[in-house]
């Protein structure tokens, strides 16, 4: 934890004791009274905070902003097929850590049904970008949405598309291998497959995309692109394809 966020702050603030924030301030950074510590706003400001008093039930601080620059991370929106939880999880995070702008997650036609009522997409997965935007050191909180299709994730996309300032130039990118499927446009592998300044790119669950599906991206005017010849755990794939974007 590089940043200990909050939703709001005032000038003084006092922080439960069994507060894990809490926890981290006094375990982990071994902080007291006297000390500073980094903190700041959720998708707001930055600074420090000042303990002035540990008591047996909270700590009691001073924070005084030293930037209100609000972090708006990268452009990107992904377009992400469920995946088993603990792997999904651990995406989430490393999507946060980056400064993903939003995360789609989605229902496909081969992914496991059951993914989407696991208790991490009901709510947990709330602490899970907490925790990868305070790893980041940023205040920026990425937006998570859970659709329950592909067509409800491509729908959404095109809304949020023509909202974006890039409007219909913005990038519109499904990763894929499956080149005997594309005709035109052509599946090809690029080293960096976006190319204006906001994208929106698909990624399949782990058992990728079926043909219905891959209709459905083309008709709707994604572009295929591959990340290679390998065929990719899910996990790695969306790894690489933020460094990509």
């Amino acid at each position: 934890m590089n940043i200990v966020l909050f939703e709001h702050l005032d000038t003084t603030n006092s922080l439960l004791l069994s507060d894990r924030r809490a926890e981290h301030i006094l375990n982990i950074l071994h902080l007291g009274s006297g000390d500073k510590f980094k903190c700041g706003v959720m998708n707001a400001g930055k600074g420090e905070g000042y303990i002035k008093r540990i008591t047996d039930s909270e700590i009691e601080f001073e924070y005084k902003e030293i930037s209100n620059k609000k972090d708006n991370g990268i452009p990107l929106t992904i377009l992400l097929g469920a995946v088993r939880p603990i792997c999904l999880k651990r995406m989430i995070r490393a999507a946060s850590e980056c400064g993903v702008k939003r995360l789609i997650i989605c229902g496909t036609d081969l992914g496991e049904k059951s993914y989407l009522t696991s208790t991490l997409i009901k709510g947990e997965w709330k602490d899970v970008v907490r925790d990868g935007a305070e790893q980041s050191g940023e205040t920026g909180i990425m937006e998570v949405e859970v659709v329950m299709s592909t067509l409800c994730g491509i729908q959404r996309i095109k809304e949020l598309r023509e909202k974006s300032q890039w409007g219909a130039l913005a990038d519109l990118i499904v990763l894929d291998n499956k080149t005997d499927f594309y005709k035109k446009p052509s599946l090809r592998l690029e080293s960096n497959f976006c190319k204006s300044g906001e994208a929106f790119v698909a990624i399949g669950s782990e058992r990728g995309w079926t043909d219905r599906e891959r209709a459905l991206f083309v008709d709707n005017g994604f572009v295929p692109r591959k990340l290679g010849d390998r065929i990719l755990r899910s996990e790695t794939a969306f790894i690489m394809a933020l460094g990509r974007a």
